[in-house]
């Protein structure tokens, strides 16, 4: 599973997650995703953790997702 939380200063402001459901992990594979609100999508395994960081928060962005979380 990826992680991914964006922090302004101590306000967590998005977060997304990415659990493989399918797929390997040779550099060819491509690799299912579910994301947090059930969305699938593929990545090639090979592409790294960034790029799929990088689809994660441009389908934040999509959703308009707002979290609000303090942080002690």
């Amino acid at each position: 599973m990826l992680i991914v939380e964006i922090f302004v200063n101590s306000t967590l402001i998005g977060k997304e997650t990415a659990l493989r459901v399918k797929g390997g992990t040779k550099a060819s594979d491509i690799n299912t995703y579910e994301l947090s609100d059930g969305t699938l999508i593929k990545h090639k395994y090979g592409d790294g953790a960034a790029r799929l960081a990088e689809r994660m928060m441009k389908h934040l962005h999509k959703r308009g997702e707002k979290v609000h979380a303090h942080i002690r």
